[in-house]
């Protein structure tokens, strides 16, 4: 169903501040005020939020605008592909993401980007780096060379954990826009149910072994995507070999890649690649993975679906995934507010539009806190801006909102 846009009438002597459900659903906004000149053509985005958002889209660079809202709404990872079309248009000429420290899905400091069509991809939008490989493009298969793009854009992006010093304000241009994600203050994965808890902590630990032997600053960006193929496979193995023993033969979706060998075999090359040759850690980690998931599928109701559960959290193990944030939000609430009067200090005029998204209904916040939260965050924005100078447009179903909706 194509998303609608509320369009109300905008006074241009006030900041829109536009507070939606779902991140992508800022898109529609974005353009209308682009159409009517409410917001200038081009712009910095200062973007707080658990989650970089960067994600390359499912439809080609050259798709216009409103078939992009109805397939954003349509995409699984629509939430995290709404700003690289802003991008490839050139509204979006420098990307600040600002985010917590149990976030590392893009490490810290600045990233000479490019965004273009490949037409290896049948001219949908890839990333190319000046310098390095990132895992956040390179473990999707969509980083490539520069001379691969066409009608690349630069993608300046800088990449600041909170609390912003001084010395890292981003010097950017006017005009800019605000973003924030609720689940910036506290963020919940939805991939990681309450059966996993112990199940994530060794597949993290194999993760990072699987970083530090191939690090992504070495390996071209292909390579490092075969070797993380691997990885995965690796992992759906490994957890189907455990499974074996409670499922009957006829549940199991698949058998284990011969190829891969017995998981038992952590000598394998195939595991030396993976986690280095560091045989004592790797084997006891692993073993740490077994016993943790003979205890949740021994006494999970439902195996099937636990085993299911677990397969799909594999390629979203760098997704954070911080309950204990939710403790401290009178602090993070607190750093925003110095954080935002930091970035005020240091741009010279006031950002040109401010957006929220709630993720209430995406898994990723606590929907028992989303409506709190938001009140908190507008009276930050509003007390450092001036109440007379806002005005807020709320375009979001209270009463789905009020439903949470794990993907």
């Amino acid at each position: 169903m194509q998303p609608q846009t509320k369009r109300p009438r905008l006074s241009t002597s006030l900041i829109p501040l536009i507070i939606v459900e779902d991140h992508h659903l800022l898109l529609p906004h974005f353009h209308r005020l682009l159409r009517s000149k409410n917001l200038p053509w081009s712009f910095s985005l200062i973007h707080f939020d658990s989650h970089p958002d960067l994600s390359c889209p499912p439809f080609p660079a050259s798709t216009p605008p409103r078939s992009q809202h109805h397939l954003l709404n349509a995409s699984q990872s629509g939430i995290a592909e709404w700003i690289l079309p802003l991008i490839i248009y050139s509204h979006i000429t420098a990307t600040v993401w600002i985010k917590q420290t149990f976030c590392n899905q893009i490490p810290d400091g600045h990233h000479n980007l490019y965004v273009g069509a490949s037409p290896a991809a049948h001219e949908h939008m890839r990333v190319a780096s000046a310098a390095t490989t990132l895992k956040y493009y390179a473990e999707e298969d969509h980083q490539v060379h520069l001379h691969e793009l066409t009608d690349a854009k630069p993608f300046p992006l800088q990449v600041i954990t909170s609390p912003i010093a001084p010395s890292l304000a981003p010097p950017f241009a006017t005009p800019w826009v605000l973003d924030v994600c609720l689940d910036y203050f506290a963020c919940l994965s939805p991939f990681i149910t309450p059966e996993m808890h112990t199940i994530l902590p060794p597949l993290q630990i194999l993760k990072r072994f699987f970083n530090e032997r191939n690090c992504v600053d070495d390996l071209e960006s292909k390579l490092y995507y075969r070797k993380y193929v691997q990885l995965m496979e690796f992992f759906e193995c490994y957890i189907r070999d455990v499974a074996k023993d409670y499922l009957p033969a006829n549940a199991s979706r698949g058998t284990p890649n011969a190829a891969l060998g017995t998981p038992n075999c952590v000598t394998t090359p195939l595991a030396l690649a993976l986690f280095g040759t560091n045989m004592l850690r790797t084997t006891s980690t692993l073993k740490a993975l077994r016993s943790a998931l003979h205890c949740a599928l021994s006494t999970t109701t439902d195996l099937p679906l636990l085993l299911q559960d677990i397969l799909e959290l594999l390629p979203n193990l760098s997704l954070p995934h911080s309950p204990s944030s939710f403790t401290s939000l009178p602090a993070t609430l607190s750093t925003f507010k110095a954080d935002l009067q930091t970035l005020l200090t240091t741009a010279a005029t006031p950002p040109a539009l401010i957006t929220i998204a709630r993720s209430a209904t995406d898994g990723f916040m606590n929907v028992d806190v989303v409506d709190d939260l938001q009140r908190d965050v507008v009276d930050i924005i509003t007390s450092l801006l001036g109440a007379g100078c806002i005005e807020v447009i709320k375009d979001y179903d209270v009463q789905i909102s009020k439903k949470r909706i794990i993907k």
